[in-house]
């Protein structure tokens, strides 16, 4: 392991001037913090898991010293103790009784980084508890600064600036984008993480087919617990909808697993699958529906109803 330490202080720096671009004003930098995860998912599917644990670490105490203690917090909490984690559950393994090892499944690792989500967003709530209106409050006094500022400086010298609209509606969805935003951001990552890895032929596991996803049930349980909680009025329903949302992500991928079946079915399937997600990203309307696909494939098992002959199984 010796060996190994230089090389995830080396992936910590990275990582960590990455997330920090954005505080040096580099061009591009919004895509570079996107990508701060990438190091660290590469070093720890590559090697293993304390190596990534390492990197976070040298990147976390390089953000802070640069960028202080809030932002390497934020580093740390966000980017890079979560990828440290999904790669020490992506490489356990075991033998499968046929002298093949299952790794630990695609459908757990989505659950896990949808888990860690909400309860990133119940911290947050738990925080904004001493503020007046809570976090909700805090947030649309927030937009209300920024969208004063911007206003403020498209005004004409000595002009009146407009009277400001109420921004409650808008705060009250930013946990749920952002918690939703920062899901996608890790799968992302850590799919071109191993897509590269099998390239250079460096990869610790085979690549999980999405294909093949399962999803486990008490997902399900805590996606309906959160539905009813929806329904409450105040703080408790505020809860309940953001967490709802948060957690019914994995289905957009189980409901993308449906289509992934459907779509390869097609005549030119490749041309129809570009189609496909560029219609989907540009409108953004389709994911509520792949969503409701997925739900509605862990009660009815449609992959098994169209034929589809993977096993589910994620072995090398």
């Amino acid at each position: 392991m010796s060996k190994d330490v230089p090389i995830a202080l080396g992936v910590g720096a990275i990582s960590a001037l990455l997330y920090l671009s954005v505080l040096m004003g580099t061009p591009g930098a919004l895509i570079l913090a996107y990508l701060s995860m990438l190091p660290i998912f590469l070093i720890g599917l590559g090697l293993n898991a304390l190596a990534a644990g390492l990197a976070a670490i040298a990147g976390a105490v390089i953000t802070a010293a640069v960028g202080g203690l809030l932002a390497g917090a934020m580093y740390a909490a966000m980017n890079a103790a979560p990828a440290a984690w999904i790669c020490h559950l992506a490489l356990i393994g075991r033998p499968d009784g046929r002298g093949d090892t299952e790794w630990y499944p695609l459908g757990r690792l989505l659950t896990w980084l949808a888990g860690l989500a909400a309860a990133g967003f119940l911290f947050a709530m738990a925080l904004g508890m001493g503020y007046e209106g809570g976090l909700q409050g805090q947030l649309e006094r927030l937009l209300d600064d920024l969208l004063r500022q911007f206003m403020e400086s498209r005004a004409a010298p000595g002009e009146t600036p407009l009277e400001l609209p109420s921004l409650a509606a808008w705060a009250a969805f930013i946990p749920a984008v952002f918690g939703l935003w920062w899901i996608l951001m890790m799968a992302i990552n850590g799919a071109l993480a191993q897509g590269l890895l099998v390239r250079l032929g460096r990869q610790r596991r085979p690549t999980p087919k999405l294909t093949t996803l399962e999803l486990p049930p008490r997902l399900l349980y805590a996606l309906v617990a959160a539905l009813v909680l929806a329904f409450l009025p105040g703080d408790a329903g505020y809860v309940g909808q953001t967490l709802a949302a948060l957690l019914a992500v994995p289905y957009l991928f189980l409901g993308l697993a449906v289509m992934h079946i459907l779509i390869r079915r097609m005549p030119g399937a490749p041309v129809v699958f570009v189609v496909f997600y560029v219609f989907m990203l540009i409108f953004g309307w389709p994911l509520f529906l792949i969503t409701g696909l997925g739900l509605v494939e862990q009660w009815a098992d449609l992959r098994r109803r169209l034929g589809d002959n993977d096993n589910g199984q994620e072995v090398e």
